[in-house]
């Protein structure tokens, strides 16, 4: 058979009227795929509304207003409350680096070169004075005073300091903050711990927290007299519990627990581990089995 090649449809459509052809259009044969192919190929026309939505007064006042509500304008490339924001913000440090060079070729050439449209000596000025900072690597990593800042308000709004870790990035920093406390880091202990005392945070987020061996194994010996096993489940809800919620206690037992496997495994393969001889004695005395480590499934059958 044969086939029409399209050209402009309303043509085709006129000339097969007048001519009485009924050949089919190939787009009909070859099927909606074509037709898409087709449009894609069509010159489209450019509306203003991008070009206006980048507006630099626009997007400055939209900047101004994400630091009046966080204390910074480290907008994240992802921030999904205003998502042409993070870009703009992003984009400025590469605009930024084009603005340099350009000048910098300008001062050794006859021949000027144009810098970037959308940052001028001007607009840096204005970008800098609140306290945008052209030389971070990264717009997704916070400066740490911010952190410290979005801390105290966390506390002026919860009343504590122990912000949870599947709170975001918040819940994250203040974990790295006790991390580094722990291993009296030097540069930490020297520079930020100071201003976190200050504020009177707590390096320890519970006293549980502080619990020796011997406690955790008294608790497991008192888990075994009203279970009868010592294969201490893990709450379903452990990561949407608060600090004092008792699953919270239950679930850090229950790492204990595996955490004595896991040395004990160590510990066979002569690995350095912190289960000594006596708490393996003591583990093995009560009946507690440090090579089985129960499944889900195999407590549900219990």
């Amino acid at each position: 058979g044969t086939f029409r090649v399209i050209r402009e449809r309303d043509d085709v459509e006129k000339e097969a009227s007048e001519t009485g052809s009924g050949a089919p259009f190939l787009e009909e044969v070859l099927g909606s795929a074509l037709r898409q192919r087709y449009r894609r190929l069509q010159p489209t026309k450019r509306s203003g509304h991008s070009r206006a939505a980048l507006d630099f007064e626009d997007m400055f006042a939209r900047l101004l207003a994400f630091r009046q509500e966080f204390g910074h304008v480290n907008v994240s490339r992802k921030y999904k409350k205003d998502p042409q924001l993070g870009i703009w913000v992003s984009n400025l440090k590469c605009k930024k680096k084009e603005y340099d060079k350009a000048m910098k070729e300008n001062s050794a050439s006859t021949r000027p070169r144009k810098s970037s449209a959308l940052l001028d000596q001007d607009k840096i000025q204005r970008l800098e004075a609140i306290g945008f900072n052209f030389e971070t690597r990264d717009v997704n990593v916070i400066p740490w005073e911010a952190r410290l800042e979005s801390l105290k308000e966390y506390h002026q709004q919860n009343g504590t300091f122990r912000v949870p870790r599947r709170h975001g990035s918040l819940g994250e920093w203040v974990h790295k903050q006790r991390q580094l406390y722990n291993k009296r880091d030097e540069k930490f202990m020297e520079k930020r711990y100071p201003k976190l005392e200050a504020i009177g945070f707590e390096f320890t987020t519970n006293r549980t927290d502080l619990k020796t061996w011997d406690h955790r194994f008294e608790e497991l010996v008192a888990f075994h007299r009203v279970n009868g096993h010592f294969d201490v489940p893990c709450p379903p809800s452990a990561g949407e519990c608060d600090e004092n919620d008792p699953e919270m206690e239950q679930y850090r037992l229950h790492k204990w627990v595996n955490r004595q496997r896991a040395e004990y495994r160590a510990y066979a393969s002569g690995q350095n581990t912190r289960l000594s001889d006596d708490r393996i004695v003591r583990l093995n005395e009560i009946g507690f089995n440090l090579v089985h480590e129960i499944s889900r499934s195999e407590f549900e059958a219990k």
